[in-house]
């Protein structure tokens, strides 16, 4: 008995070592239980701390509306969003920098658009312009128009918004007779120097106002300045040009006409000149000429801008002929027509370099090489409305410059 159980517990060297390394795993197997506790700490996040504070920023935004509300208007904001609380004065848009862009609230990226324009060469001629820039907003346009100035011809004229005026405080006004104007005088009434000198310049030549309406026709003289001056206007009758007549005890105030000149600045007579009619496409200065309203000068300028132009493709475009008066417009338009809009001269995208492309009025540089990339980048256009892919160019300027380009000479 004693040498059978001895036979069951003799162990070779090898089996030895393997019950003791498994008697040693199921003591620590037994003894993990008690001991983790003390190996693993609780790393449970605590977000009590940062719920409170999302709480608390809630209610400062909800207490911030509340006091908006109270006051009865909202602050501005860029398109980032953030608070626009700077007071803005009237600047030209043309000697904008990055920097001065985003202190007037543009986001920093339509800042650095903007200057890039400007290093390219590229100018802001009217509001309208400004509006084009890539990530302009309408709210951010809107709320910049009124402060708008831009430099005309070596003199600065503000975007017209008669709520905004950029030169000196005006002075009270009283009743005066333009006919006894000088620029000094004329400035004093509130004038551009231009309009003043121009005033001052008809009067030296010989002209002579004889109605209100006459003033109105001075070059540079906005409806505005007009409207504002006109109540105050008083003409002084001219001895030769009245004559007594005592028939029914009346006065007979003899028709005046204006006294000739020369000076191209200055408004011309308009001498009707009924049945007139000529072609826009076609004809030329001389025949320009002939229309009521329209001096040498005029018509150079017209048939000038319908070369740049290529044509024009509807009669309104005249009226965008650049120093032409809205009241000479209308005086002439009964006078026109457009017999031949196929005279159209166009400019091939496919073969156009962006140079090419901007010489066209209607056509700026940043979009002309943007329609020459897009050609690079996808090969020749197979329509003209290819060009819509530029960002740069939405329906309304692809409505405007299309009938001017082609895809073939």
């Amino acid at each position: 008995m004693k040498n059978s159980l001895k036979h069951y517990f003799t162990f070779a060297s090898r089996d030895r070592r393997a019950i003791l390394l498994l008697t040693g795993l199921i003591v620590v197997s037994l003894l993990v239980p008690f001991a983790l506790p003390y190996l693993v700490s609780d790393n449970t996040t605590n977000f009590s701390e940062f719920s409170n504070q999302i709480a608390q920023y809630k209610e400062d935004i909800k207490q911030q509306e509340a006091e908006i509300n109270q006051k009865g208007k909202q602050p501005n904001t860029n398109s980032g969003g953030s608070a626009i609380t700077q007071e803005i004065a009237a600047f030209n848009p043309n000697t904008l920098t990055a920097q001065k862009a985003e202190d007037l609230g543009l986001p920093p990226k339509v800042a650095a658009n903007i200057e890039k324009y400007l290093q390219k060469g590229g100018k802001f001629k009217k509001p309208d312009d400004f509006a084009k820039i890539y990530g302009m907003t309408n709210a951010d346009f809107q709320r910049l128009q009124p402060y708008l100035i831009f430099e005309d011809n070596g003199s600065s004229r503000q975007a017209e918004q008669p709520s905004v005026i950029a030169r000196k405080t005006l002075p009270p006004l009283s009743p005066f007779d333009p006919n006894t104007l000088t620029a000094q005088k004329a400035e004093d009434l509130g004038l551009p120097p231009k309009v003043a000198a121009n005033i001052e310049k008809y009067l030296q030549k010989g002209g002579k106002f004889k109605k209100p309406d006459d003033f109105a026709k001075i070059y540079g003289m906005t409806n505005a300045d007009y409207s504002r001056l006109q109540p105050y206007i008083t003409i002084a009758p001219n001895p030769g040009a009245v004559a007594a007549n005592t028939t029914g005890g009346k006065e007979k105030i003899e028709k005046m006409e204006f006294s000739d000149f020369s000076d191209p600045d200055m408004p011309k007579p308009a001498t009707k000149k009924n049945g007139i009619k000529i072609d826009i496409n076609t004809a030329s200065a001389e025949e320009w000429d002939k229309l009521p309203g329209i001096g040498a000068t005029y018509a150079n300028m017209i048939v000038n801008f319908r070369t740049k132009l290529g044509g024009f493709t509807n009669i309104e475009q005249v009226k965008e002929t650049r120093g032409l008066p809205e009241e000479t417009y209308n005086l002439i338009v009964p006078h026109l027509m457009n017999n031949s809009p196929q005279s159209i001269n166009k400019i091939n995208i496919n073969a156009a370099d962006a140079a090419t492309l901007s010489k066209h009025p209607y056509i700026y540089k940043d979009v002309a090489q943007s329609i020459v990339n897009i050609r690079k980048q996808h090969g020749n256009y197979t329509s003209v409305e290819g060009i819509k892919k530029s960002k740069l160019v939405d329906e309304t300027l692809y409505r405007k410059i299309a009938p001017y380009l082609s895809i073939t000479d």
